[in-house]
């Protein structure tokens, strides 16, 4: 309708944090952060349903407001009563206070193309299915995340990149999975829920090619406080020839997912290309 009012509706990413708006295409670094929490979804970060977004003032402002989990109910013992009481709702606000991300996903870098400090914040909120004669069965949906992303190219100093996360569990009931209540109960995944997590990464873009392309060493750390702690850490060097269109990483991560599991060490080569 305007860039201030646009609606998409099918299957679709709806309003949700910067993980998975980025998607692993366009994440910063090789490996998109799963050891954090993730909101809930159907496939492949998408769910059925509508969403509202929008650019205010220029794109200083951008919304998404979503509709989530339309599909008929399964008629089950466990999930009667489901309806659309039952849709999930989401919401997303980012602040942009530099050059805006004036379209509907997000990037988890920009390759110095532009200066970048986004500020965002998502809620979703989904009311359990009733148990049989209506008991409570502890499966309502409240979730909360902020993310922030400062990029700033320096000219001769190069890019600069800072990225932070935080996911908040702690007020979902223990017995929630997600699209409840729908045709496709149980498919997935948020991971232990009841938890908090954490991300933050760092990376700097080398102001001259060097060769083909330019040389991006990035270190993330992503912190799960689940039953078990889980970290992971990534330190890696990126080259970068053109873009998200055409890079390579090396890479080492260590992974210790707890529980009194060994932490795995690993050396990671990677390609990405797009045509």
């Amino acid at each position: 309708v305007a860039d201030e009012f646009q609606v998409w509706f099918g299957q679709h990413i709806p309003a949700m944090e910067r993980n998975n708006t980025n998607g692993p295409f366009y994440n910063n670094g090789w490996n998109l952060p799963i050891v954090v929490q993730t909101l809930p979804f159907d496939i492949a970060g998408r769910d059925r349903g509508v969403t509202a977004w929008g650019l205010v003032a220029g794109g200083l402002l951008k919304y998404h407001l979503s509709v989530v989990d339309l599909a008929a109910p399964v008629a089950t013992a466990a999930t009667q009563g489901a309806g659309i009481g039952n849709a999930r709702y989401a919401a997303r606000v980012t602040v942009n206070l530099l050059d805006p991300e004036n379209y509907y996903y997000t990037s988890g870098t920009y390759y110095g193309e532009q200066d970048t400090l986004a500020i965002g914040a998502v809620i979703h909120g989904q009311k359990g299915v009733d148990g049989p004669g209506g008991a409570d069965l502890d499966n309502d949906l409240l979730a909360f995340t902020a993310d922030v992303l400062f990029e700033k190219n320096l000219g001769g100093g190069g890019t600069i990149t800072f990225e932070g996360g935080y996911w908040n569990f702690e007020a979902t009931g223990a017995a929630y999975v997600p699209n409840q209540g729908t045709a496709d109960l149980g498919v997935g995944a948020v991971g232990p829920l009841g938890a908090t997590s954490y991300l933050a990464s760092v990376s700097w873009l080398t102001p001259n090619k060097i060769g083909y392309g330019k040389l991006q060493p990035l270190a993330k750390l992503q912190v799960g406080d689940y039953a078990s702690t889980a970290v992971a850490l990534d330190l890696g060097l990126g080259y970068i020839i053109d873009g998200f269109n055409h890079r390579w990483f090396l890479n080492f991560r260590h992974q210790d997912n707890g529980g009194g599991a060994s932490p795995i060490d690993m050396l990671q080569i990677g390609a990405q290309l797009q045509l």
